[in-house]
């Protein structure tokens, strides 16, 4: 089992398609040391992970548990057995968003085959997928960005094409992919 730990601080980096954004850091052990989950080495395939939550204003070993959504764990694995620290250009946020609601790849064009969405005004539920739209002029809104939400304010997604695994919250992905419109995104079944 792998064991992902995200810090109280938030920081800033450097994305993969160059874009300055703010997130909480995540932190793995591997061989005794702890290290930073995007620069983690696979040594072997992940079977099960579970992610950890320091908490703000707490002493740094009180850590909340997050519950995932009953087969998000399934898609996390996946992603860090496959994706994490590869720069795979063709692997998105939105891929991230498909895989780990158990949906067939699919280009973005064809979201509305996949997905049905609806504007959301607050926190979604833990396990919620959300979509960060951005005006394109006064009539069309573009996609700008997917994550799901885990619980206490933390989201995960992927950054950008061949971006990694990171943990933000809603406030900080609107400001980061200028986003106007947030939307709940369900798949379709």
């Amino acid at each position: 089992m792998l064991t992902i730990t995200i810090g109280p601080k938030k920081g800033v980096v450097i994305t993969a398609d160059r874009r300055y954004v703010k997130i909480f850091p995540a932190f793995i052990e591997q061989q005794g040391e702890t290290v930073r989950l995007n620069d983690y080495a696979r040594s072997g395939e992940i079977d099960h992970v579970e992610i950890l939550l320091v908490q703000e204003n707490k002493p740094s070993s009180t850590k909340q548990r997050l519950e995932l959504a009953q087969g998000h764990e399934k898609g996390i694995v996946h992603f860090l057995n496959r994706y994490q620290c590869e720069q795979n250009m063709s692997f998105d946020c939105y891929a991230f968003a498909t895989m780990i609601n158990d949906l067939p790849q699919h280009a973005k064009l064809h979201a509305l085959t996949h997905w049905n969405f609806e504007p959301i005004r607050s926190l979604p539920k833990a396990g919620q997928t959300i979509f960060l739209m951005s005006a394109f002029d006064d009539e069309n809104m573009i996609f700008a960005h997917a994550a799901v939400y885990l619980g206490s304010d933390l989201f995960i997604s992927v950054y950008g094409a061949g971006g990694q695994l990171e943990f933000s919250t809603l406030r900080d992905m609107i400001r980061d992919f200028r986003a106007n419109d947030v939307l709940l995104a369900t798949p379709r079944t």
